[in-house]
């Protein structure tokens, strides 16, 4: 090509553009095929991590002083279940990486921990030496402070502490570091929370869902929860305070909370919570609005 080729003139080309309209059949089976590969890939990424949790909980450290791991210690609190034909859980897999249960309870039993499909004394020490392990299995927010291979060692490092100490010093270490995201503060505090309901510490426990409503109200798209906002309702008739200690309370706790950015202030956050608390819904309602922050939801089936 020459270098003033450029100026001639070009040969029109015609281009024919069609459609294709796809039919009901055509969609469907589109849907289909898009289900079919987003199952796949959901099965594969379970698979994928029941591996990596089955690798995570053979590490030879975890076992304790019988030379049991965590899955084997778990699985004497469910030997008697499923020796008498109970179903299987679907968790053992999923979570523990263990496709077949009985060569565990058989291991059990051959070490003594059972017999007959029934538990030995041996077992019942066995799960009372180690209950943090179903602690663990059961409680949500058990899981917010360790994986089980981290509290397995936690544990049998510290053998003097009750591994519900653990718990609520690694609750403490996690909010230090987390101190600068206010979503993670959050969910801390509400997993602090539900520990503390559960040892009967309400007074404390009102204390650390206090803190959410005002991360919510001061997040980047500000919001009101309102499971959270009737939960403290719930708990402060367990805690028994009044509205007067609730009110300086909230606003403590608010006027030290490190939020970028703030929207709702420390003593407007206070007197809305409180508010709710004690059915003042008006005012509620006003210093929502005043900013700009949705009440629909709170007060949905209240009246």
């Amino acid at each position: 090509m020459g270098f003033f080729d450029f100026l001639k003139t070009k040969p029109k080309v015609n281009v024919s553009i069609t459609t294709h309209e796809p039919t009901k059949d055509e969609i469907a089976k589109q849907y289909a095929n898009y289900c079919k590969a987003q199952a796949e890939k959901r099965h594969a990424e379970q698979e994928e991590r029941a591996n990596d949790n089955f690798l995570a909980l053979s590490a030879d450290d975890l076992a304790d002083k019988n030379g049991l791991k965590p899955a084997e210690i778990l699985m004497l609190s469910y030997l008697e279940k499923y020796s008498s034909g109970k179903p299987v859980a679907k968790f053992w897999h999923y979570d523990y990486g263990v496709y077949d249960v009985w060569p565990i309870i058989k291991k059990l039993e051959s070490m003594g921990f059972a017999e007959n499909g029934k538990l030995a004394e041996k077992g019942k020490e066995e799960i009372k030496d180690n209950e943090y392990v179903y602690f663990w299995h059961r409680k949500a927010y058990a899981r917010a402070a360790f994986s089980l291979p981290e509290f397995c060692r936690a544990v049998n490092a510290r053998r003097d502490i009750s591994y519900r100490d653990l718990i609520w010093g690694k609750y403490n270490k996690l909010y230090m570091e987390a101190i600068s995201s206010p979503k993670k503060c959050r969910d801390l505090r509400y997993s602090m929370y539900e520990f503390l309901v559960d040892e009967k510490k309400f007074e404390t426990a009102f204390s650390m869902l206090l803190e959410i409503p005002f991360y919510d109200m001061n997040c980047q798209y500000p919001f009101i929860a309102p499971g959270i906002m009737q939960e403290l309702k719930k708990a402060q008739k367990k805690a028994g305070f009044t509205e007067e200690q609730i009110f300086d309370m909230a606003k403590r706790r608010y006027g030290r909370m490190l939020v970028e950015n703030p929207t709702v202030s420390a003593i407007d956050a206070a007197g809305i919570v409180t508010s709710y608390i004690f059915g003042k819904d008006g005012l509620v309602q006003r210093g929502l609005k005043s900013y700009n922050i949705d009440c629909t939801r709170l007060f949905f089936g209240n009246h």
